[in-house]
């Protein structure tokens, strides 16, 4: 049968106390980065849901889109409170979301409207005639 040195054990005993106190770090440092979820619906001006539209946190990456129903969730760290909610044909807002959960917003129509759409036919290859 082997048996283990002090040596081995000593070195066991500091091996575990290591990783022991790096997990504590861990999760120690990790709720430094806590999050919150924020929930809504997006309406136009007349009271529609919006599916499709953005939902993003400015100057950053976190963003989400709303659902068939205009809905969305969003996760945000603790010093996030400001989205950017947009939609094609609709102004976009900013809002400030400091201390809320859920939220409602309201969209408006963008006066400028398309004049006219141009349909071109690039890209359309046609096989030679023999």
């Amino acid at each position: 049968m082997r048996q283990y040195g002090n040596h081995q054990n000593l070195q066991f005993m500091q091996y575990t106390k290591f990783n022991l106190l790096l997990v504590f770090f861990l999760l120690i440092s990790s709720a430094g980065f806590a999050q919150k979820t924020l929930t809504g619906v997006v309406f136009d001006s007349s009271g529609n849901t919006l599916p499709g539209a953005t939902v993003v946190v400015p100057g950053t990456t976190t963003g989400a889109t709303t659902n068939i129903d205009g809905e969305f969730s969003l996760e945000l760290r603790e010093d996030q409170n400001q989205i950017e909610v947009s939609f094609i044909g609709y102004l976009p807002e900013i809002i400030n979301v400091e201390g809320l959960d859920y939220i409602e917003v309201v969209l408006m129509e963008s006066i400028e409207q398309l004049q006219e759409v141009i349909v071109t036919a690039l890209g359309i290859k046609r096989d030679a005639k023999a």
